[in-house]
This record gives structure tokens, C-alpha cells and sequence, in this order.
């Protein structure tokens, strides 16, 4: 098991829900949520470049390129463009969902050692309790 920084996950988790904020995704969201997944998948890459997950990471999260603006004059161009970004926000909104959630593993895996271990000393201490009635 890796050992991460616990307050590194937790701040990274809270970032990566918040950009992924919000019901439906607007064309005019597309650049801000390509640029934010790209900026948070880094984040997270740094974090377990050296670890065993690495491979799983970059499976499951691919890079994807920053969404820019219309793709062309007229009408056709603003229809594909409008499009284009919805399409790219709504990815870039469900990788951000899934990276949250990815992070959120870790954090369970990180804590699950010290989270038995609390719940048995509980135990014990209950069972005690209970032998002195």
C-alpha cells in the first residue's frame, strides 16, 4: 500500500468535486472544464507518478486536449462548435466526477488500517464494559 499525504488527497478531492459542480453543462463551460481536468489529472499524476497506481491511473484518465473556441465562421461553424463543447464539457465534467471519486478510494484505502483498528479497540471496550455489569 501507498503511503499519501492524507491533507494532500483531501484538498485535491474537494477541488476536483468543486469544478465538476453544477446540473448540465453550458457550450460556454467547455474551456473551463477541459482546463480544469487537465490542471487537477496533473495534480494527481505528480501524486502517484511513482506509485504502484500509476498504471491504473492512466488508464482510467486519460489527458485530453483543452477545449478552445469556434471552430469556424458562420453558422455550421458555431453549430459544430457549440457542439464540440458541449460534448467536450460534458467529458471533461464526468472525468472530473470520476477522478473525485478515484481520489475518494485512496482516501478509504489510506485510513481503512487506523478505521478497523478504532472500531476493534470500540469493541473491546464495549465487550469490557459489558463483563463488569
Amino acid at each position: 500500500m501507498n503511503d499519501f499525504d492524507l491533507g494532500r488527497l483531501l484538498r485535491l478531492k474537494t477541488s476536483i468535486a468543486a469544478a465538476a459542480q453544477g446540473d448540465k453543462v453550458e457550450p460556454a463551460d467547455a474551456p473551463s472544464l477541459t482546463n480544469g481536468y487537465r490542471r487537477m489529472r496533473a495534480q494527481v499524476a505528480e501524486l502517484v507518478g511513482e506509485a504502484e497506481l500509476e498504471a491504473e491511473f492512466n488508464e482510467m484518465f486519460p489527458e485530453i486536449h483543452e477545449f478552445q473556441g469556434p471552430s469556424g465562421p458562420g453558422p455550421r461553424g458555431l453549430i459544430n462548435w457549440h457542439t464540440e463543447a458541449t460534448t467536450a464539457g460534458t467529458n471533461a465534467k464526468r472525468l472530473l466526477e470520476q477522478l473525485s471519486g478515484w481520489i475518494e478510494g485512496l482516501i478509504e484505502e489510506q485510513t481503512l488500517a487506523e478505521r478497523i483498528q478504532a472500531e476493534a479497540a470500540e469493541r473491546v471496550k464495549q465487550e469490557k464494559g459489558f463483563e463488569s455489569v
